[in-house]
């Protein structure tokens, strides 16, 4: 749904402060090393193919080269952060659990930092562990980063991604899964729906999540964090906030009439009422079990049980770097969070997590920006009928911050979200008027409104403050197109 505008995302958040010293630069998510990374791979390959008996290489070899496939996607299509500051802050923490656990041979794992937004951590059978950005924002300590990482080591020693694979050849090939099959194709209807059925019944997870696998990696992760120097206390505390991971980092509210009010556009306050909703739809959430929709289920139980199993803390720390680098770190990702999600073409909560966060950073140019390019892309969306697959309709929260927000953004009708944006993004431009980039996502804005006059109003203070400006003949395209809409 994009078009193809560049707005030239790297030089601009590089030139753009966003209050109280913090700048935003985004992470490189490139890395001259994937030749490399990708050879050692297809080595671990064939050692583990050449493992397995003949008459079931076969499928051995399909499932290696789907997590071949996966993990070459994941790091040519800039999925993983290559940062130096961010990687020498995790490999630290992960060589001070392997040094700590001589008996552990770490040579062949590998320990990425992924832009996903979401609050997870996973070992994959052949050792590639992935840290979310989305968890590591949300940790408090330097111990709690390395009781994740104790914990996924666990999950590869003990073997939990091998064993579903396993498990997945040996039903595939029984006599039980082959007899099923051969009735599937006897039967004169429904055959592919059946088969499908069949398959994903025992498709395998290489990433191991089962309930009763958490419990044993919890067990043996909490073993390699106590021959380090953490805190096993402060470690453990980690399922305690994992309990409650799936809430907002930020707790203020989004004041509605304070940001989407303008003398031009008043705010309707009808916007924010459930029953109004023309384009959403409510799920009554009363009789779920919360805990099992949870990104993390069970974990105060886990807490508990490893609470039994604590030794002394004398001499422990929670942090052996300087603490300032977490938080610098932890600062920064809440930006690159939001890119994470815009970048996943998620609008609504790209939008969501930008107001919230410019709560917390009233002077950031970066986040006005990105309000008003979320509301260019929802005009377009709702234009083109296709809003739904930029916004949410409902979550399975109706008490939740983010499900009122959802309320408000699904009510919106496209002329709503066309003078939000622009009211909204011309609210501030005298405060952000040398930046081109912001001058030009202003007048992407005002391209949406049925009044020409915005548009041609500060396509002129464009032309005469960036007379050759990056973006000079797509704004005159804008305007052309604008008078033959006439």
């Amino acid at each position: 749904m994009k078009i193809s505008i560049f707005i030239f995302l790297f030089s601009f958040f590089n030139q753009s402060s966003i209050g109280q010293n913090i700048r935003y630069s985004p992470y490189c998510r490139t890395t001259t090393d994937s030749f490399n990374i990708l050879k050692a791979y297809k080595e671990k390959e064939k050692v583990e193919l050449d493992g397995q008996e003949k008459k079931y290489q076969k499928d051995y070899k399909e499932i290696y080269d789907n997590i071949y496939s996966g993990l070459k996607l994941k790091i040519t299509g800039n999925h993983y952060l290559f940062d130096e500051e961010l990687s020498e802050y995790f490999n630290y923490i992960f060589n001070e659990i392997c040094t700590s656990n001589p008996g552990l041979d770490c040579s062949g794992i590998s320990l990425y930092i992924a832009s996903y937004p979401y609050e997870n951590a996973t070992c994959y059978s052949e050792g590639t562990i992935v840290f979310n950005l989305g968890l590591y924002r949300k940790l408090k300590t330097e111990s709690q980063i390395a009781f994740i990482l104790c914990h996924e080591l666990a999950h590869y020693f003990l073997k939990h991604g091998h064993n579903s694979i396993n498990e997945y050849v040996e039903i595939k090939n029984s006599d039980s899964y082959k007899t099923e099959l051969k009735e599937i194709n006897k039967t004169k209807y429904n055959r592919r729906s059946r088969a499908l059925k069949l398959l994903k019944d025992i498709t395998y997870d290489d990433r191991y999540h089962s309930r009763n696998n958490e419990l044993s990696a919890d067990s043996l992760g909490l073993c390699f964090l106590t021959n380090t120097k953490y805190s096993l206390v402060d470690g453990i505390s980690t399922l305690l906030i994992l309990d409650i991971i799936d809430g907002d980092k930020y707790h203020k509210e989004i004041a509605y009439n304070d940001a989407f009010h303008f003398d031009s556009y008043p705010f309707k306050s009808y916007l924010l009422e459930k029953e109004a909703s023309i384009f959403g739809e409510s799920i009554d959430s009363k009789n779920l079990d919360l805990d099992s929709l949870k990104t993390h289920p069970d974990c105060q139980k886990r807490f508990r049980l490893l609470s039994e199993n604590l030794v002394s803390e004398t001499g422990r720390v929670s942090f052996l770097q300087e603490e300032d680098i977490l938080i610098k770190i932890k600062n920064r990702s809440d930006f690159e969070f939001i890119n994470s999600f815009y970048e996943m073409d998620d609008y609504g909560k790209t939008l969501y997590f930008s107001l919230k966060l410019n709560e917390v950073y009233p002077n950031s140019i970066y986040l006005k920006e990105m309000v008003g390019r979320c509301f260019y892309q929802l005009s377009l969306a709702r234009e083109g009928f296709e809003f739904s697959k930029y916004v949410e309709s409902s979550t399975l929260d109706d008490n939740s911050s983010y499900e009122r927000f959802l309320v408000f953004l699904n009510n919106l009708r496209k002329r709503d979200i066309n003078n939000i944006g622009f009211y909204f993004m011309e609210r501030y431009w005298k405060d952000f008027q040398e930046n081109e980039n912001y001058l030009y996502q202003l007048i992407l804005n005002a391209s949406r409104l049925d009044d020409s006059k915005k548009l041609e109003l500060y396509s002129q203070q464009y032309f005469k403050r960036y007379p050759e400006g990056k973006e000079v003949v797509f704004v005159q395209e804008l305007i052309k197109l604008k008078v033959e809409e006439k």
